[in-house]
């Protein structure tokens, strides 16, 4: 497995609970080695911005949790910013099974997918409004939560007020049957993976 996982052109760290780090493919090292909002402390994954770190850190400790009626499907998508450049990775973090050979040992694991909302294809707007009907309103909002953008920097970008994004926003979740904005990225990260 741990070939394969190599092959893929994203971060992808495989952690505990805890945060430690069980297993990283070769783009998780380089996203290190970088240095700029994602590191590692005594083997532990750790976001440079503390609030960033404790959703991270909320959302593998779900994951990688033993309370299967909350860990079934908990998958999360949140962003994480570049100190230095001031652009944003896109981290999704997904339960593990619990009986993955490879990392067995380590209780409950999750992995966690991290690539730079720059390197995302672009999310394709005939899927979406055939999978969700949403507006042409509501797709741009949707892209630019998906590139890592927050309520106010899409509001900026497209020249509205922060009132009609969150009532886009509340538009969004009710078609794709998400409650938060983290489910709805974890949503469209995913989409935008399969999208042409």
């Amino acid at each position: 497995m741990e070939n394969v996982l190599d092959q893929i052109t994203a971060g992808i760290f495989i952690v505990d609970a805890d945060m430690r780090v069980v297993f990283l493919n070769r783009f998780a090292e380089e996203f290190l080695r970088a240095g700029d909002g994602i590191t590692m402390r005594q083997k532990r994954l750790t976001v440079s911005d503390p609030i960033e770190h404790n959703n991270l850190q909320t959302a593998v400790s779900i994951a990688a949790g033993r309370n299967y009626a909350v860990k079934n499907g908990a998958e999360s998508g949140l962003s994480v910013t570049h100190r230095r450049a001031g652009s944003r990775n896109v981290v999704t973090v997904t339960p593990l099974r619990d009986d993955s050979i490879e990392f067995r040992g380590h209780g409950g694991t999750a992995l966690i997918v991290v690539q730079s909302a720059n390197d995302l294809p672009d999310l394709n707007f005939k899927i979406l409004q055939d999978l969700f009907q949403l507006t042409g309103a509501e797709y741009r909002v949707a892209a630019a939560l998906a590139a890592g953008l927050t309520t106010t920097e899409i509001a900026t970008k497209l020249g509205i007020g922060g009132e009609t994004v969150r009532s886009h926003l509340k538009a969004i979740y009710a078609k794709t049957n998400t409650r938060r904005q983290s489910q709805l990225v974890a949503v469209l990260t995913n989409l935008s993976k399969l999208t042409p």
